[in-house]
């Protein structure tokens, strides 16, 4: 489970440095100009991003593009090889131009495309937001039937090649991370709860690689509705039923406060995303619906302890005032509770 808060802003000054020191040292350019120069890129929760373009850039770094600074190493590492790994298998994510540990800029770094298009929050008119909404089913949809179609040797032979073993990628690794955070907060209800969910796993399917987080905000869309998926930190090989679970619960949830009288029209609209969403689905194999209940109280359980960690000041999960899983916490933990009396209640 990678931490969730990004590190301090870094001075823009700081970042044009190090631009030009990786750029130069990759290109053999002496001279650079910035076109535009480095601006944060707003909505992360994890990385710091910036938007930079180069004036007359040297081969490899042409066009609008993206640095992205990752506070944990090891996440880092995996995150851009997997990115690499599936951008060259053609799916549609942006295209990795350099990789780096902490130098120059004190975090591991990324440098990639800059993808075409915007996420649903800076959708400019509400017109937009609205057309957006309507396609949003759809899109997510697609975005996970074409994942988890991906093949996996081959995803796995190009990991192994930069260095990132299939296990580094599987699900029982995020699992018993979550374990450790919910035995750190020393709550005994999700202790109970984590230990019901691992008795309880149904069987497993055939792995497909997933990506953890297919939201508005992680899909960027342009006027044609053509999409490009990003933000890979939370990926890993699992059952389909991951993405498709995360998803729901997500809209589910509710994550941003809806004005005062429209949380219910609020609530059956967000169910209707998710229902259409998952009939549009298309992935390898048919949804299993035992599956899809058990990732979706995992997911509750993530959101439970870390809001419960982060009110405790542990440091494995510092979340911002705004983070949306503080406003998400109070129905995962109803729903997560619900799932455990619904599991213990006589079956006749």
């Amino acid at each position: 489970m990678r931490p969730p808060s990004a590190s301090a802003a870094t001075d823009v000054g700081d970042i044009e440095s190090g631009l030009c020191d990786v750029i130069r040292t990759r290109s053999g350019a002496r001279e650079l100009r910035f076109a535009k120069r480095p601006t944060p890129v707003r909505g992360g929760y994890w990385a710091e991003i910036f938007a930079f373009e180069l004036a007359a850039a040297p081969r490899g770094f042409g066009g609008e593009l993206i640095l992205r600074l990752m506070p944990e190493p090891e996440v880092a590492r995996r995150e851009t090889a997997l990115q690499t790994a599936v951008a060259e298998l053609g799916f549609p994510t942006p295209r990795v131009r350099a990789t780096g540990g902490a130098e120059p800029f004190g975090r591991p770094y990324a440098i990639m495309d800059r993808a075409p298009g915007h996420t649903f929050d800076k959708s400019p008119t509400m017109a937009a937001k609205l057309a957006r909404l309507w396609r949003l089913p759809g899109l997510l949809a697609a975005a996970q039937s074409r994942l988890h179609a991906l093949p996996i040797a081959s995803l796995e032979a190009r990991l192994a090649h930069r260095g990132v073993e299939p296990g580094e990628l599987a699900h029982d690794v995020a699992i018993g991370e979550l374990g450790e955070l919910v035995q750190a907060t020393g709550s005994r209800e999700l202790a109970n709860a984590f230990d019901w969910l691992v008795a309880t796993r149904p069987p497993r399917g055939e792995p497909v690689l997933t990506h953890g987080d297919v939201h508005p905000n992680n899909l960027l869309v342009d006027g044609g509705g053509v999409w490009t998926l990003i933000d890979w930190s939370n990926a890993c090989f699992a059952d389909p039923e991951r993405d498709v679970a995360f998803t729901s619960e997500l809209f589910e949830l509710r994550p941003l406060r809806l004005p005062r009288g429209t949380g219910a029209l609020g609530d059956a609209l967000l169910h209707e995303i998710t229902r259409r969403m998952r009939t549009a689905y298309a992935g390898p194999a048919p949804l299993d619906r035992a599956r899809l209940a058990w990732y979706r109280a995992l997911y509750q359980l993530r959101i439970a302890a870390r809001v419960t960690a982060a009110e405790l000041s542990l440091p494995e999960a510092a979340l911002g005032a705004s983070h949306p899983n503080r406003e998400m916490a109070p129905r995962a933990w109803a729903r997560l509770r619900a799932a455990r009396a619904a599991s213990r209640a006589p079956r006749g």
